[in-house]
């Protein structure tokens, strides 16, 4: 952001942009430069500088002229011969943004007024005690007393918010820009076989074989003593999970209260049963479980069976478990499950409506929930 103030003027002679983007001036700098924009950086030329950078073909083997040595590759908007695409990315300035860092021993005392013999010279010529400025006391003091005075409403940035063009700059400052000044992603498209590809991704996450490798080498040099050190009492651990399925049995219900996040085939099955059935209910509590969808007028159960029944047999046990101990309290199943066709919307009316003819020939519909 520039540190320039910016003043509003009526411009009657309809005065252009200083910075060359042709348009008419509307603000006046304290440094006699008029722009379109309250800010330099904001003008359409400014902004664009960045971009402009020229890939060249160094024939004639022209050095980098920022004094790094190595030999020229682009143009960059100020007119100079560079190495790197950015003036920043040259070693030399590299150097200067970075300086190096050396240990002395030294009477002098810290230049941050720590009061500490310094220890470190830096590239620029100020000694300190601390490899890193940040890691002085008195760096330290004042980043804490700034924290608690810029807070809330004291903070300068409170209450204020980005612009729609800022967040649009901002979410365009990351993309790269090719020579004609247009984004590399633009109008680009998956493959054919990058779509297949992707289509028979599994399910699960799995590990590299270099991820792998680095946690077995982890283990061989010496955390494996450390974890088998670690003391387990299995009574300690008994009673431990015996809480945590106490807990989960009483609150298991609030907790799962928040879960929001049903997969599309299970919401297209609820919109479904809604449409031919205006009564039922999502997520249905019944003994420590919730059903997808349930008719509780005909205890009648509607689920969907995703990926997550399927993928281990410990998984497997558990829904057959669930679904027994609920058909005990006198409840009926419709599942549709992953592998099979999907129903329509009168497919599973008519499924229905035969579940409630069964149950009308058993007994009575009950009202209780």
């Amino acid at each position: 952001m520039s540190s320039k103030k910016a003043i509003e003027f009526d411009n009657v002679d309809e005065l252009l942009c200083d910075y060359g983007c042709g348009i008419i001036a509307k603000f006046k700098f304290s440094n006699g430069k008029v722009c379109c924009s309250e800010s330099e950086n904001s003008c359409i030329r400014i902004s664009k500088r960045k971009h402009d950078v020229l890939e060249i073909e160094n024939e004639e083997g022209l050095l980098c002229e920022y004094g790094c040595g190595q030999e020229a590759k682009y143009k960059l908007y100020s007119g100079k011969l560079c190495c790197s695409k950015h003036a920043n990315g040259c070693p030399v300035l590299k150097k200067k943004r970075n300086p190096i860092v050396e240990e002395i021993i030294t009477d002098r005392l810290c230049d941050l007024g720590c009061g500490q013999i310094a220890k470190f010279r830096y590239g620029n010529g100020k000694f300190y005690c601390s490899s890193n400025s940040v890691k002085c006391p008195t760096s330290r003091l004042k980043l804490s007393i700034s924290r608690q005075i810029y807070v809330g409403e004291n903070h300068p940035r409170y209450g204020k918010h980005c612009t729609d063009e800022t967040k649009s700059k901002i979410s365009m400052s990351n993309i790269e820009w090719n020579k004609n000044n247009t984004p590399i992603w633009l109008g680009r498209h998956h493959k054919e076989e990058s779509k297949k590809l992707i289509g028979l991704r599994p399910f699960k996450r799995v590990q590299s074989i270099e991820s792998r490798q680095r946690k077995r080498e982890k283990m061989l040099n010496g955390h494996s003593d450390y974890m088998n050190s670690i003391s387990r009492n299995p009574e300690k651990i008994k009673r431990f999970k015996e809480r945590q399925r106490k807990w989960m049995l009483e609150n298991g219900r609030y907790v799962k209260s928040f879960i929001s996040n049903p997969s599309r085939d299970e919401i297209k099955l609820r919109d479904m049963v809604k449409e031919h059935f205006p009564d039922c209910e999502f997520q249905y509590p019944v003994l420590n479980y919730d059903l997808d969808v349930a008719i509780p007028e005909y205890k009648i159960a509607i689920e969907f069976d995703g990926y997550y029944h399927f993928d281990t047999e410990e998984h497997k046990e558990y829904y057959k478990m669930r679904q027994k101990r609920i058909e005990d309290e006198g409840w009926v199943f419709y599942r549709v499950t992953m592998f099979d066709k999907f129903p329509t919307s009168e497919e599973a009316k008519l499924k229905i409506e035969s579940l409630i003819e069964e149950i009308g020939n058993k007994n009575e519909p009950t009202n209780e929930r």
